[in-house]
This record gives C-alpha cells, structure tokens and sequence, in this order.
C-alpha cells in the first residue's frame, strides 16, 4: 500500500472516532424510574450514551435547597446506573433537578423529578369563630389535593387537632375523608364545644389532615377560636345612709368578656318591682339623696354577649335634719309649799327628724335637765333638737306663779287701861305677830285697826295681815279689851257736919 493511502485510510480512521465521539455526546442521557416519589422510595437513575467506563457524576439540588452527590460508572455499551438515592420525609412537595456530568467525555445531562403530596393543602372557613363558655361552634374544613404527577389517584385523609385547652372538645364529620381518583376537594364540619369551666381567652388551634397510608403526606392550618364569658359580679353596691340633700354613690363591678355593659335599677316598693335608671350605665351611681328616696332599693344589671348577672340590692337609708316645736309659753303654779315648780319640758317641746333627734335645753347658756326646778317668774327657755343630719333651736318662757299665801300668828288677846280721856291709843303689835312665807323672806304686816286709833272701852278685835312678794295675804285676829281701871274721884263732897 502506497503512503499517501495509509495516510488517507488514518485519516479516515481518526474521521470516524470523531464522528463516534460527537453522536455519543449527542445520546447521553439521564432519567429516573419514575415522575414523582413518596417519602421512602429509592429513585433508579439510569443513563445512556455515555463513554465507557467513565465516572458520571450525579447532582440532586431540591427547590427547599438541598444538595447531594452521587456517581455511576458507565458500563461497556455506555449505560449508567445508581439506586443510592431515597425520598426523605423533609422532601416532600419538593422538585429535584437531576443532572449527569461525564468526567471523561464532558457530556452533561439532565432530567426532574418530584415528590408531589396528594394532600396539597387544606384550610378552615371561617378561620376565627366567637362563642361564649358552655357553647359551639362549627368551621368549614377543606383538603385540596395535591397537583403533582404523585397526587393522583385515591386516598383516605385523617382529621386532627391540636393546641385547644382542656374542656373544649373537637368532632370532625367525615373523619377520615375519602378521595376518588377524579376529586380534587372534599370537606369535613369541625365542631368544637366549648365547657362551661373553659376561661374566657383566644385560643389558636392547628388542623392536620395527612394521608392514612402515609403520615409524612399532610398539610396543616390554624384557627382561632375566641371564648367568651358570661359576666361575673365582682362588686356589690353597699347600703348607704345619708342626710337629705347629701351626694351618694353606689359603686359595683362585674368580670366578663366582652366587658358587660351596666344598667342601674330601682325599687321604691321594697323590692318588690324594678326599674331602669335614664342614663344610669357606668359601674358607679351618683346623685344627690331626697327625703323621698329614703328605703329605696338600687342594684346593678351586667350585660353581655354570653347573659347577664345582677348585683345584691343595696337599701339607700336617708336622714332628715331636725324640726322642733316650742310653746309659745309655759304657765304653771308653784310646787305646794314651794318657791319653784317642776317641769318637764319633754311634755311641751316636740322634735322630728330621722334618725330621731334627741332635745336639751339651756338657760342663759347652762344646760339644764328635761325635768327642771323653775324658781317663781319667767324664765327663757332654749331648746335644741339635734341628729346626725344637723340641728335646730326654738326659745319660750316657763313663767311660774307663786299662789301659796303666807301665814301670821297674832299675839295673844290683850287689856289695856284707858287713859286720862277714857279712851286707849292702839299701839302697834305687828312687831309682836309671827309671819312666814314659802318664797319671801321680808314679809310686811299691817293692822287694822291702824295703831294710834283711840279705842273706847269695850273688846275691840285687831286684824293683822301679812303680805307676801306675789301679792298673797294672810290675816289673824286677836282681842284687846280696854278696861277703865282708875276709880271714881267724887267732887263737891260736903265736909263733917255736926249735928
């Protein structure tokens, strides 16, 4: 053979393994048994159309980010192989992107794959419900299928709950929730019942739904379910007892959620009926206390979503301030035998007034008792009526007479002897009579006859009074007898005769 055909044939030798090369690079390929994986299943990868016996690497990236390495050895007809990789739970709902890197020939490749869940998402409607302690509540549960290759086909999803407190209870209706392969949603009623022991709070709570086969294929989503409580009385008003024309509050109190409105009530007939207060509707009650109030009843009414509750009644007591009467004036007699009279100012002097007003007395400012010694004349009287509510004054005269005469002793009957002109000049015998009085120490007596009369002879009766300060008399009488006790004096008697 010739040289420049050796050259020709080499040429075309070195022509053909080119041309091997390039189709080879042009067939490599890498792909994976299947579309899409479950949690726990080994991915076959395989290739072709690589150089034998090179190294082909393989790289797995997922879209949640991770990263992993594997390698085959492609066999003598150019195919690889490897069963190393196995779906995880974490990569479910991830997609993977597969790719082939020949070491030798520089071929690369690729191909994807996922892990699609059937359960695609699932979601409460509405997501927050209100109710009050002891009630219920129902939300709309919705499971939607996944739309991955993996999500086909029938499946049986479970229904949980979690994070509720104790005493509220959960039914789903179905549970679980059957798929056929043509549906793409179903849904479930979630009924919770809330206790009566339940506190008022908001509760967030998580709804699973996962596939029964396979409890890595799930999807979650929260509620939230607002307890509310009836109100609870906290604060009762108290009795209040007060002076007319006084400010009195009554204040009461109440838990509850929502907070409760206030509504104050009334009773004026003992409890008996009730009415509301115009604009009485905060937790304190104000207002300025009338006699006509007084033994009214108040209490307050707590109002919310969940009911309401009523406060103990509180009795409003209402004092008034003291009235008084006086006499215009008081007249009595002297105490017999007595230069005074007892009184008692409690029989003339009335007071009104609640509580009741007790009455004492002053004279010239000095107190004095109820049942007091009035010496004779008029005397001002000051009295005063008093309670917790004020006082009041009214002023009269207690004028005391003094009516008891005195008494006078006379002394005792007398004679006396003419004079010179056969008559006896009545002498004064005041001074010789004895005279008392139950209020004058200076009493005056008089005579009558007046002394100094000329008195003939014969019994002649004297009449002695005594007067006392208030004008009372009193008279005695005794007997002067005059005598004429001087003889006879004979004139012109004629002288011894002889005869």
């Amino acid at each position: 053979m010739s040289r420049s055909k050796c050259l020709v044939q080499a040429l075309l030798l070195i022509g053909c393994l080119l041309l091997g090369v390039a189709l080879a690079q042009a067939q490599a390929t890498v792909t994976t048994d299947k579309a899409d994986y479950y949690p726990g299943e080994t991915v076959i990868i395989t290739g072709t159309g690589w150089e034998p016996g090179e190294t082909v690497l393989l790289t797995i990236e997922s879209s949640f980010g991770h990263y992993y390495e594997l390698s085959a050895i492609a066999d003598a007809q150019g195919e690889i192989y490897n069963d190393e990789f196995i779906i995880q739970p974490n990569h479910l709902g991830a997609v993977f992107l597969l790719t082939a890197i020949g070491q030798s020939s520089g071929q690369v490749a690729t191909t994807t794959f996922t892990d699609a869940p059937r359960i695609g998402s699932v979601t409460l409607n509405p997501t927050l419900q209100t109710t009050c302690a002891g009630g219920s509540v129902s939300y709309t549960v919705t499971i939607n299928r996944g739309t991955g290759q993996g999500s086909t086909g029938s499946f049986d999803a479970d229904l949980s709950i979690s994070g509720l407190p104790a005493g509220i209870t959960h039914s789903f209706s179905p549970n679980p929730v059957g798929f056929t392969g043509g549906q793409n949603s179903r849904t479930s009623t979630l009924t919770l019942n809330v206790g009566t022991s339940v506190p008022a709070g908001t509760y967030t709570f998580t709804v699973r739904a996962e596939v029964r086969v396979n409890s890595d294929d799930f999807a979650t989503t929260t509620g939230t379910l607002v307890v509310n409580a009836p109100p609870v009385i906290t604060i009762h008003p108290a009795n209040q007892t007060a002076c007319a024309g006084a400010s009195v509050t009554f204040t009461a109190a109440a838990s509850g959620s929502p907070a409760p409105s206030v509504q104050w009530q009334v009773s004026t007939n003992g409890g008996a009926t009730w009415s509301n207060i115009s604009g009485a509707t905060s937790t304190t009650l104000s207002f300025t206390a009338s006699a006509s109030q007084n033994q009214n009843r108040y209490r307050a009414v707590f109002t919310n979503a969940c009911g309401s509750a009523t406060t103990n009644a509180a009795i409003l007591t209402v004092n008034t301030t003291p009235s008084i009467n006086c006499p215009s004036s008081i007249t009595v007699n002297n105490d017999a035998g007595q230069c005074y009279a007892q009184v008692n100012l409690n029989s003339y002097v009335s007071a009104s007034g609640t509580p009741t007003p007790t009455i004492t007395y002053t004279v010239n400012g000095n107190p004095i008792s109820a049942i007091h010694n009035f010496p004779v004349g008029a005397t001002t009287v000051v009295a005063t009526a008093t309670n917790s509510c004020g006082s009041t004054t009214c002023s009269f005269t207690v004028t005391v007479i003094d009516n008891t005469p005195p008494t006078v002793s006379c002394p005792p009957n007398a004679s006396r002897s003419v004079g010179s002109n056969c008559t006896y000049t009545l002498e004064d015998f005041a001074s010789s009579a004895t005279a008392s009085d139950n209020c004058s120490s200076n009493l005056t007596i008089t005579q009558s006859p007046a002394p100094g009369t000329p008195l003939v002879l014969g019994a002649h009766t004297i009449t002695l009074t005594t007067t006392d300060a208030a004008g009372n008399t009193a008279t005695c009488s005794f007997t002067v007898t005059v005598i004429d006790n001087t003889p006879p004096v004979l004139h012109g008697v004629p002288g011894d005769l002889a005869v």
